[in-house]
């Protein structure tokens, strides 16, 4: 009993204080009324707090991305110095963690603040909308389902090298936005939790999951949801409770306060108070507006704190930048000026205002209208030198809700420069490839649209702007034997992304005729896929040079076809010296050699025309049994004086043993290109190799085909190496034509083989010849 008029004694004097200030509750549908006033309430005050708190948040973020982009665009600073650069303007703008996410999908954190980790591959889904929906900038509400980190994402296209684009995001996690948010919370309060527009709860009191994510169904219904859509603001009571919601001004987020039917309102509750009495009804209006009181209490003083720490990231962002900032109003005033600026401008104010004043007064014209501007300007310095600069400023609303402006200048005195030195090379290459006759053409593959330079054009006979600027102009002139080969040659490199590709062709000229043109190019650039996007290349005559070539095979067609005659002489008086008989052995040996190095001088003339059709592709051969052996024995007595001189031998070996009497090494093909092919080989090797020591000849079947080496001690000069096999290729040989090796690998080929070889210091060289068996 006692206990029961203590209770009602407390009551009473709560009423009495209540009734002194005019609140009090007589029935329960009053204090359903109050309890939903109540929460709409303190959802309007948290919204507006929100609202100072977060474009606090939201400016210290778009300075962080703005300086970010800066240095994402120009391409030249590495990730680890971005880490090293930003991470102290991260944590100053209270950020959780600052990344990035590349064209190739590549995710970095430059900074990170407890944890606060996306879950990968977030950040390039978000890139790849972004660029999809052709949006610059987002702000984002994540919840932990679809992210791994509730809290609120600020997210930038940055533009990086070759013309990609780069994702730059701040994060604010649910601790952060808890401390701009959170000052309302009771133990059955959910407060503060953010929503997009499209009611999804981002953020709640640690103690409560997140309503409407983790599979729950939404807070609001979609009745509720159009009322709050409209109003602005709302207050209901839903199957979670009490529920006030209100849109944060200027934005597209919304705060929400839940008053938990389990402690505050329920159906259980309304019944109560309609048989409880009038004690349990006073002593409830008592604790209601009781709590009212704690919580305009805690919401004012919430209000203070969060307020002072805004205005402090502020300060602590102007104050350590190192870029100039300054501050204005919309008149062209300005109104604070941050160190950076005093220094860089003279030390004072009136420096400040004389060296910028005017672009200021520029840039607030145009805030005016537009929410950010970006200039490019030359300002002086403190010194009097002047400087190019950027401007990047933009529209604010200070928390007594009076627009100002903020303006963020960066030297740009590099970034000029090396567009400076960019151009001027880019004109020193056009001059260089003018002046040795070279035409050069820009190929944008996605449009077929080609810039063809002036030169490009006169090669043809056409002077500058009569050529169309396609690529279908250039296919039409090619000459019909070459047009296929030429395109597939293109077309090869665009496919395969080689990295360059080179071809001789004809092509037709203004007057109807022809001129030979090399052709040589490559891709440029690439989309995010690898498909080339541009391509460029040049086109030199080489009208001369087909000429002359032309001319040297004519004269050495005559000389050929000239010394068969007296060569057919020699021949025949050789024999005719044998016939006769009388001859000493000596005698008949000398005329035995005579009569066979006239004909194979006849052979190799032979050989000669062989070798034209050959490189043609027009030769036919003529495929017989050919004894290897045989052709190394001939080629020794043929080389016994340089075998003399050089105190060498040549070691034949079939199957890694001396050949047996009788044995024979057959391969298919003509015998008399055979001889050649390894007389040529042996020749160089001979030469090469050191005095008193051997050449090897290894012959050996393998898998249908016949494998010769050919080793000896020498080593092949490395200033021929990579051209070895090529025509006229030699190096410090008197009297060398550079043929030899490029005859024989012309003859294996023509065989269906091939010649390769491998050199080295301590090994020597072995030449590794491939012939079919049959």
């Amino acid at each position: 009993m006692k206990s029961r008029f203590g209770i009602l004694g407390i009551a009473a004097a709560a009423l009495l204080v209540l009734l002194a200030a005019g609140q009090i509750v007589y029935t329960a549908e009053q204090s359903r009324a109050d309890l939903l006033r109540l929460a709409r309430q303190q959802a309007q005050d948290g919204a507006a707090l929100g609202s100072c708190s977060l474009q606090g948040l939201l400016r210290s973020a778009d300075c962080v991305l703005a300086s970010l982009a800066e240095h994402v665009s120009r391409g030249t600073t590495s990730t680890q110095e971005l880490q090293g650069l930003f991470a102290r303007p991260a944590a100053q703008a209270g950020l959780d963690a600052l990344l990035m996410a590349d064209a190739q999908g590549n995710e970095t954190t430059l900074y990170e603040n407890g944890g606060a980790r996306l879950q990968p591959g977030f950040l390039a889904a978000l890139r790849t909308r972004l660029k999809q929906g052709g949006d610059e900038t987002a702000v984002l509400g994540l919840s932990q389902a679809e992210s791994g980190v509730p809290g609120l994402l600020v997210a930038r296209l940055a533009p990086g090298p070759a013309g990609s684009r780069t994702l730059t995001a701040a994060l604010f996690g649910q601790k952060r936005l808890g401390v701009a948010l959170s000052g309302l919370s009771l133990d059955n309060v959910r407060v503060a939790a953010l929503y997009t527009s499209g009611l999804r709860l981002l953020a709640a009191s640690p103690d409560e999951p997140a309503a409407g994510g983790n599979g729950q169904a939404p807070v609001l219904d979609e009745e509720e949801q159009a009322l709050l859509r409209g109003k602005g603001f709302l207050s209901a009571v839903t199957a979670s409770g009490v529920v006030a919601a209100a849109r944060i001004p200027n934005s597209d987020l919304l705060v929400a306060v839940v008053l938990d039917k389990k402690a505050l309102l329920s159906t259980w509750f309304a019944d109560t108070l309609r048989d409880a009495g009038g004690e349990f009804l006073l002593l409830l209006a008592a604790l209601v507006l009781a709590v009212g009181a704690i919580l305009s209490r805690r919401r004012l003083h919430q209000a203070a704190r969060q307020e002072e720490e805004s205005r402090r990231r502020t300060r602590a962002f102007l104050e350590n930048s190192p870029y100039p900032i300054v501050r204005f109003m919309l008149d062209g005033t300005i109104s604070e000026i941050n160190p950076a600026a005093l220094n860089a401008f003279g030390g004072s104010q009136e420096a400040v205002r004389a060296a910028i004043g005017k672009e200021v007064a520029e840039i607030a014209a145009h805030l005016s209208s537009e929410e950010r501007v970006n200039f490019e300007r030359t300002i002086e310095t403190s010194g009097g030198t002047p400087f190019p600069a950027e401007l990047h400023a933009w529209r604010n609303t200070a928390d007594d809700g009076e627009s100002h402006g903020i303006v963020v200048i960066r030297d740009i005195t590099a970034r000029k420069e090396e567009e400076s030195q960019t151009l001027r090379a880019k004109r020193r290459l056009e001059l260089v490839i003018e002046g040795a006759g070279l035409g050069y053409w820009d190929w944008n593959v996605a449009t077929g649209e080609v810039l063809y330079s002036d030169q490009w054009q006169r090669l043809l006979g056409y002077e500058p702007g009569e050529v169309p600027p396609a690529v279908d102009f250039f296919a039409e002139m090619l000459h019909p034997d070459d047009r296929e080969r030429v395109l597939e040659v293109n077309r090869r490199h665009m496919v395969l992304n080689s990295s360059s590709f080179a071809v001789e062709f004809r092509m037709r000229t203004k007057t109807g005729g022809y001129v030979w043109i090399l052709g040589s190019g490559r891709a440029v650039e690439w989309d995010e896929e690898g498909r080339p996007l541009r391509a460029a290349g040049i086109h030199m005559g080489i009208g001369e040079r087909k000429r002359l070539e032309q001319v040297r095979e004519d004269v050495e067609r005559m000389i050929r076809h000239d010394l068969r005659t007296p060569l057919g002489n020699s021949v025949s008086v050789a024999q005719a010296l044998a016939m006769m008989g009388g001859l000493s052995e000596e005698q008949q040996r000398l005329v035995e050699l005579l009569k066979e190095s006239g004909k194979r001088a006849m052979r190799i003339i032979s050989l000669s025309l062989d070798l034209h059709r050959m490189e043609q592709g027009e030769y036919e051969l003529l495929r017989a049994p050919c004894d290897l052996l045989a052709v190394f024995g001939s080629i020794r007595r043929e080389q016994a004086a340089l075998l003399s001189a050089k105190s060498a031998a040549i070691e034949v070996l079939v199957d890694g043993r001396p050949p047996r009497e009788g044995e024979s090494f057959e391969v298919q093909g003509e015998c008399d290109l055979l001889q050649c092919l390894f007389d040529n080989l042996v020749k160089n090797a001979l030469e090469a190799m050191p005095a008193g020591t051997s050449l090897r000849v290894a012959l050996h079947f393998e898998n249908g085909t016949a494998r010769i080496k050919l080793h000896n001690q020498g080593t092949v000069p490395k200033d021929v190496r990579a051209n070895f096999f090529e025509k006229y290729s030699t190096s410090g040989k008197p009297g060398g034509t550079g043929i030899g090796t490029y005859i024989a690998r012309l003859v294996a080929r023509t065989h269906g083989g091939d010649v390769a070889f491998t050199t080295s210091e301590t090994e020597g060289t072995t030449l590794h010849v491939i012939l079919p068996r049959a």
